[in-house]
C-alpha cells in the first residue's frame, strides 16, 4: 500500500466521489454489507464533514441520510482527532481509498460510521485519477439535476411566482414559529433567544441560544439596570462570555496574555464572579463552540462581545419595543432601521483590535477594523428574526396593520450577499437568469426554502418547479 499511496491525498477521494467515478456494484462496507448511493451529498466548502446531506442505502434496505467524511485511509479518523469531535457525529458514511484501521471507525457519540475502501472500485486507474485531481477539483454543484435546462422554455413569470410564494411561505413558517414560542415564554425572551441565535451563524447558532437560555434577559436587564451606565457593556459581556464558557479560566488558551489583554480579562472575570454566580453551574463548555473554520471576524467571542453592546443598548426600552419603534420610524424605510438596530460598529475598544484574547484580527488596507457586527449580517437578522417576529406579534395583538406593514417591509427587502446554498440553487433552479430573477431577499429566501423542503430530501417530484417541466422519469 505505500508504493500505492505515494502522493495521493484527498482530493482523489473527493473528486471520486463528488464525480462518482466508481464501479458501484462493487461498494462493500468494511463489514461486508453492499451498498447504494442515492445521492452523493453536496459538497460543504467549509469546516466539519465533507459532503452533507448525503442518502445511502445499505445491504438490509436501510436508508441513511446525512453526511460523508472522505480520507485516504481509515486509521485518518482518528489521526484528524474525528472521533472526538462532535461536529461529526452527523457522519452516516466514511469512504477512504484504503482501509487500515484496526478498530471500528467511532464517532463521538460512540455509533460506528460505516466505512468504503473505494480503492478496488474506482472505474479509471488511480494513477490516472490522481493526476486529474492535481488541479482544480470542482465541486460546486448542489447536485446531479441541473433543473434550470428543464426550465430553459419556462417564463420568467412563472419562475418568479414560484420564488415569491416559496419565499412567502418561508416568511410564514417563521412567524408560526414564533406566534407558538411566545404560547409557551415571555415575548422578549423569545426575540432575545433568537437574535442571538442568529449572531452565531449556523456553526454557533444553538450554543448561542444556549446562552440565553441560561441568562435570560429579564434577569440580564435587572441585574444591568442596577449598574452605572458606564459599567452596562463590560457587566453584559462578562456575564454573557462566563455564562459560555469562553473565558480564558474556563478553557485553555495555550498563549500568553498581552498586559492590555490581561487587564481587560481581569475586569471581566471580576464582573462574572460578581454578577454571574447564578448561573455558573450551567455554563456551558468551550468545546461546545465551532472555532475551526471560523472567519476572525466572527469569531464567537467577538459576537458575545457584540451580543453585550447590542442589549445594553436597548435596556430601556426593550428588545421588542425596540423592533417596533424601527419600523415605524418616520425618517426613513423600515428596512433600513431595522437594519440599523442591529449593525454594531468598530467602537475603538478592544474588540476592535481582537477576534479573541491575545489575538489580534487584521485590519483592512484602509485601516478600519471589521465591525461587531457588520450590515451583511445585520440584514439577516432583520429578514430571518425582526421582521416574522413583529408579524407574529401583530398576529397575536390583533394588529393588522402591524402584521401588514411587515409583509410590506418583507416584499421590499432588496437582495443581499449570499451564502453558499443560494448561490448553489440559484444556478440550480435558475442558471444563467439567477441574477436577473434572484432580485430580492424574499426571492433568495424563497430558494432557501425550495432547498430545505424538496432538495434537501432529494423530494425533486413534490417540487413546485417540477411542474413546470415534464421530467423523465
Amino acid at each position: 500500500m505505500a508504493d500505492a499511496s505515494a502522493g495521493v491525498d484527498e482530493r482523489v477521494v473527493v473528486r471520486a466521489w463528488s464525480e462518482q467515478i466508481l464501479l458501484h456494484s462493487t461498494l462493500r462496507t468494511r463489514s461486508g454489507e453492499p451498498v447504494q448511493i442515492i445521492y452523493r451529498g453536496r459538497w460543504s466548502s467549509g469546516s466539519g464533514p465533507d459532503f452533507q446531506d448525503a442518502l445511502v442505502s445499505l445491504g438490509d434496505g436501510r436508508l441513511l441520510k446525512g453526511d460523508v467524511e472522505a480520507h485516504v485511509r481509515s486509521s485518518d479518523w482518528f489521526l484528524h482527532g474525528h472521533d472526538r469531535d462532535p461536529h461529526y457525529n452527523s457522519v452516516v458514511l466514511h469512504i477512504v481509498l484504503w482501509d487500515d484501521a484496526e478498530t471500528p471507525i467511532l464517532r463521538q457519540d460512540g455509533k460506528e460510521a460505516p466505512t468504503i475502501a473505494l480503492a478496488g472500485s474506482l472505474a479509471v486507474p488511480l494513477e490516472r485519477l490522481k493526476e486529474e485531481s492535481d488541479g482544480h477539483v470542482d465541486l460546486s454543484p448542489l447536485s446531479d439535476e441541473p433543473c434550470w435546462q428543464y426550465l430553459e422554455e419556462t417564463g420568467d413569470h412563472d419562475l418568479v411566482r414560484i420564488l415569491d410564494e416559496a419565499g412567502e411561505a418561508r416568511f410564514l413558517a417563521k412567524a408560526a414559529a414564533f406566534e407558538a414560542a411566545m404560547v409557551h415564554d415571555e415575548s422578549e425572551q423569545v426575540l432575545y433567544e433568537s437574535i442571538m441565535g442568529a449572531l452565531g451563524y449556523s456553526q454557533n447558532r444553538e450554543p448561542f441560544r444556549l446562552v440565553a437560555r441560561t441568562v435570560r434577559v429579564e434577569s440580564l436587564f435587572s441585574l444591568l439596570h442596577r449598574r452605572p451606565a458606564s459599567e452596562r457593556i463590560l457587566v453584559a459581556e462578562g456575564l454573557l462570555l462566563g455564562a459560555a464558557g469562553l473565558l480564558p479560566s474556563q478553557r485553555v488558551l495555550g498563549r500568553d496574555l498581552d498586559w492590555e489583554t490581561a487587564s481587560y480579562v481581569e475586569e471581566l472575570e471580576s464582573a462574572w464572579s460578581l454578577a454571574g454566580w447564578p448561573w455558573a453551574p450551567e455554563r456551558l463548555e468551550a468545546g461546545r463552540w465551532q472555532m475551526r473554520g471560523v472567519r476572525p471576524a466572527n469569531y464567537p467571542v467577538r459576537r458575545v462581545a457584540a451580543a453585550a453592546r447590542l442589549l445594553a443598548a436597548q435596556l430601556d426600552a426593550g428588545l421588542v419595543e425596540a423592533l417596533l419603534r424601527a419600523l415605524d420610524d418616520p425618517t426613513g424605510d423600515p428596512v433600513s432601521s431595522l437594519v440599523r438596530l442591529f449593525v454594531q460598529p468598530d467602537a475603538g475598544d478592544y474588540w476592535s483590535r481582537h477576534y479573541d484574547f491575545g489575538l489580534a484580527i487584521a485590519m483592512s488596507d484602509s485601516g478600519a477594523a471589521p465591525a461587531l457586527v457588520g450590515e451583511q449580517r445585520a440584514q439577516e437578522i432583520a429578514i430571518n428574526v425582526a421582521l416574522p417576529f413583529l408579524f407574529a406579534w401583530g398576529e397575536r395583538s390583533d394588529d393588522s396593520r402591524l402584521a401588514s406593514r411587515c409583509r410590506e417591509a418583507y416584499r421590499a427587502f432588496p437582495a443581499t450577499a449570499t451564502n453558499v446554498v443560494v448561490r448553489r440553487m440559484a444556478s440550480q433552479l435558475l442558471g444563467p437568469r439567477a441574477r436577473r430573477l434572484a432580485s430580492t431577499a424574499m426571492r433568495q429566501q424563497g430558494l432557501l426554502h425550495i432547498y430545505r423542503l424538496y432538495c434537501h430530501d432529494r423530494q425533486c417530484l413534490s417540487c413546485p418547479a417540477a411542474a413546470l417541466f415534464a421530467r423523465p422519469v
